[in-house]
């Protein structure tokens, strides 16, 4: 496996708008593009080389979910879209 790891603000304006196209969201300049190559022929890929979050644990506020229904997640997510306005006009 090959890793290329470049960040966002080197790329020319052609290169940026290459990748959004592939990745299908927009990039901004604090960000960075980690593409792995992978053998096809193999049928399991490796897990990716993340040491710097080696043994990292997510802190408690990553699971404001836990011990919701899904439908007091449904309730606590429109809520919250109403909020910042993110609802969509039909």
């Amino acid at each position: 496996m090959q890793s290329f790891i470049r960040d966002i603000h080197d790329f020319s304006p052609a290169d940026k708008h290459a990748i959004e196209h592939v990745i299908g969201q927009p990039l901004l300049e604090h960000q960075r593009v980690v593409i792995h190559l992978l053998d096809c022929e193999k049928t399991e890929a490796p897990p990716p080389n993340n040491t710097a979050n080696e043994g990292a644990l997510l802190p408690d506020w990553c699971n404001i979910y836990s011990g919701l229904s899904d439908k007091e997640i449904a309730l606590l997510d429109q809520a919250i879209a109403r909020q910042l306005d993110l609802t969509r006009c039909e």
